[in-house]
């Protein structure tokens, strides 16, 4: 339990520098106004980091011929 503890831990904190440097950096940033096409570039843009990781975890977890 507690090994699993320590192997989790450095990503929390890795997880918690990430939000707080996104924080700072939004408050940094001010007003600033998006388009149509900035929208439609961040809405491709997950759509396709999404599709990659879910391909990248099928060929993780695909089985090989002659595995049960």
């Amino acid at each position: 339990m507690f090994r699993t503890f320590l192997m989790v831990l450095p990503a929390f904190v890795l997880l918690a520098v990430a939000i707080y440097y996104v924080a700072v950096g939004w408050k940094m940033g001010g007003e600033a106004h998006i388009g149509t096409a900035g929208y439609v570039a961040m809405v491709l843009g997950i759509i396709v980091t999404f599709a990659v990781a879910g391909v990248l975890i099928a060929l993780l977890l695909k089985r090989g011929p002659g595995e049960e």
